[in-house]
């Protein structure tokens, strides 16, 4: 079962990124980071998620890599999802639209698909161990 300290946002990013290979220690250091920042404000952008100019560029001049490609940065991932002990998992999902009720000129907000108005949509997904019922993880 995970533990709520395992989903802290530090804790969480090193376990999920930590052994990425980017070619680089330093690139791994940058990704390990920016995703701590991405799970503190999953709602903000790049620039609102990172702590500073600085490491917004830096940021995406590690995207920019040749090296940083999907697979190499979901693979530790893949790795530590192979490792889960066997058995059956229940992944309850959700898409839940928030629409603000009028048409909105905000910034960030796009076009929701049954209205003309502006807001946005939140995916979740809860997994559960379909035996135990313990919770596995939320995203």
């Amino acid at each position: 079962m995970i533990s709520l300290h395992e989903l802290e946002p530090a804790v969480w990013s090193e376990k999920q990124f930590g052994t990425c290979e980017l070619g680089d220690t330093r690139r791994t250091q940058r990704l390990v980071h920016y995703a701590q920042q991405m799970a503190e404000k999953p709602d903000a952008s790049t620039p609102c998620q990172t702590e500073n100019w600085g490491d917004c560029k830096a940021v995406y001049r590690l995207f920019e890599r040749p090296e940083v490609t999907f697979e190499s940065v979901t693979a530790a991932h893949y790795q530590n999802t192979r490792t889960l002990p066997a058995g059956r998992y229940l992944v309850v999902s959700d898409t839940t639209e928030i629409d603000y009720g009028y048409e909105s000129e905000r910034e960030g907000l796009g076009p929701l698909t049954a209205t003309h108005r502006r807001g946005f949509f939140r995916h979740s997904a809860l997994v559960m161990d379909a035996e135990s019922h313990q919770v596995m993880g939320v995203v």
